[in-house]
């Protein structure tokens, strides 16, 4: 068993003409010890100056820290012929579709302002987080997963640069 570090599950399940990708981030116990061992140097400071509200604090504190600590984030995405439906891990989190005809590819990124994933790309510049939170490895696996479910996907067409877009403008 391992103690530190975020763990990643990622799991297919075939229904039909659907596959179905869940992704569950979760955080391992080595989080817990430390989480621990800070609750009890809290309640401990407390204790020695006969100060209660600084002992309420900690444990409240400690808890509320535990509490976010062992949140699981689970991404779930449903994939068919048409495209792609999921809906990232969170509480207030909405389902969200795109079709593979908006589709240019499915790549890992570093996400601008957050963590790098698996993104498709829906634009020359533009790119839609499909799950994050993955490093390059698991991105690649589900690749790996929808390409050999739906190996005769229709995608969008690359775009065309700038430049190839100006040069046929020019010759009419």
């Amino acid at each position: 068993m391992e103690w530190w570090g975020p763990s990643r599950k990622i799991e297919q399940f075939d229904e039909g003409d659907t596959l179905v990708i869940r992704v569950t981030s979760v955080q391992r116990k080595g989080d817990y010890a430390i989480l621990c061992a800070v609750t009890a140097a809290g309640v401990l400071a407390g204790l020695s100056r006969n100060n209660g509200s600084v002992v309420v604090v900690a444990m409240v504190f400690g808890g509320f820290v535990g509490w976010v600590l062992s949140l699981e984030r689970v991404t779930a995405m449903a994939l068919n012929a048409n495209g792609v439906e999921w809906q990232n891990g969170g509480r207030w989190s909405k389902k969200r579709i795109l079709l593979w005809k908006d589709v240019y590819g499915l790549r890992y990124e570093t996400g601008d302002d957050g963590p790098g994933g698996l993104f498709a790309r829906t634009g020359r510049w533009t790119s839609t987080c499909l799950v994050s939170g993955l490093n390059r490895s698991d991105s690649e696996a589900i690749m790996r997963m929808i390409d050999a479910k739906f190996p005769t996907r229709e995608l969008a067409p690359e775009p065309e640069g700038l430049l190839s877009s100006f040069k046929k403008a020019l010759r009419g």
